[in-house]
């Protein structure tokens, strides 16, 4: 790709040469600017473009570890073709993962998350700090698309009051980009639920509030003083919703909080919460 880069550049320049031969200095200057601008945008858009596909094809190449059954067909009367509002959600199976051999490529793996009908099918990672998987994927190869990883400070075992998961708004719709169709109250009907599955359980994740916040906000919070402290905090987590739920969470609960980056300001940030409840699947 680059030699045809380099190839189609001496053509440009010989072409440039023969049509300009009767142009004064500054015209070709000039010229000469707008050629290099629009090289270097090129050549940045290639590399943009080439680090997406490389990253997303990290990612795609982990899918023979995950099993996903299929998607069920929202229940509908035979003969009739119900509108997206009337449609029944219907949560399919939770995805098989071989853990063992996801571990084998990276030890920090600590779970995967699917979110069904989305882009939001990830293993889950915890590093030493915070900033290691915002540059780097799963296989621990530097890339913008980084990681779907949990907050440094959580247990991995997701016992805290409130876990933090954090993933990249890409501009391909890749990791949590997806996130903020969350703004939609029909998104939200479309996917109440999502699973995440660990080496130890799967748990099914029911969704209560998602919104706009920013860097400053309460709602990074892990751990609480008190049950009155972490229910205050709850009720105001609700309230900031876009969407109406029926979830309502209670200081019983673990919460999962995902979040991505929003493009309102520098520091906008979208995010998704809802309740952990281990899954037992019936015999």
């Amino acid at each position: 790709m680059m030699d045809q880069v380099r190839n189609q550049m001496v053509r440009i320049k010989e072409l440039i040469k023969d049509k300009t031969k009767n142009w004064s200095k500054k015209e070709i200057a000039i010229l000469s600017v707008i050629i290099v601008v629009i090289l270097t945008a090129f050549c940045a858009l290639f590399f943009l473009i080439r680090e997406y596909t490389v990253g997303s094809q990290v990612y795609h190449e982990l899918e023979p570890y995950v099993f996903l059954p299929e998607e069920p067909d929202p229940a509908q009367t035979p003969g009739t073709s119900p509108s997206p509002e009337e449609k029944e959600f219907v949560l399919a199976p939770p995805p098989t993962v071989d853990f063992d051999s996801l571990k084998a490529l990276n030890s920090d793996c600590i779970g995967w998350i699917y979110l069904q009908d989305s882009p939001i099918n990830y293993p889950l990672v915890q590093g030493a700090d915070n900033a290691y998987y915002q540059t780097h994927t799963f296989d621990k190869a530097e890339n913008k698309n980084g990681a779907i990883f949990l907050d440094v400070l959580n247990n991995k075992d997701l016992s805290d009051e409130n876990s933090l998961f954090y993933g990249h708004h890409m501009k391909n719709g890749a990791m949590f980009a997806s996130l903020v169709d969350y703004t939609e109250q029909s998104y939200y009907d479309a996917h109440p639920a999502y699973w995440i599955v660990t080496p130890e359980k799967t748990y099914r994740v029911d969704v209560f509030a998602g919104f706009l916040t920013d860097t400053e906000s309460n709602v990074w919070q892990l751990t609480f003083a008190s049950e009155e402290d972490f229910q205050t905090w709850l009720k105001s987590m609700v309230r900031k919703s876009y969407f109406k739920s029926n979830v309502v969470p209670t200081i019983e609960d673990h919460i999962i909080t995902l979040a991505t980056c929003s493009y309102e300001t520098d520091d906008s940030r979208y995010v998704v919460m809802g309740i952990l409840n281990e899954y037992e699947p019936s015999k």
